[in-house]
């Protein structure tokens, strides 16, 4: 894992970080506390979120009780690869 220091974050350009509307010079004690790693694009970061949204919601049901936590991940990244059906 990335160290989560400013200078690895997407936000950050030189020594502004440009999170916020207003940029803010960054020092070892103002930091926002929204790291986000710059080797992992916005679209990635959400995808992300929708498969652990999707194991989170598999996990709470009964059928998630016969299948291993390995295959609950395949299934939800399944799902957030699956591209709803177009309207007639």
């Amino acid at each position: 894992m990335t160290k989560r220091l400013c200078g690895d974050c997407r936000f950050f350009c030189g020594d502004i970080c440009f999170r916020y509307p207003t940029p803010v010079d960054t020092g070892i004690f103002n930091f926002c506390g929204e790291w986000r790693d710059k080797n992992v694009t916005p679209e990635q970061e959400e995808r992300r979120e929708l498969v652990r949204r999707f194991a989170v919601a598999l996990m709470g049901t009964e059928w998630a009780e016969q299948c291993s936590e390995e295959t609950l991940w395949a299934i939800a990244a399944d799902m957030a690869d699956t591209e709803p059906p177009a309207n007639p």
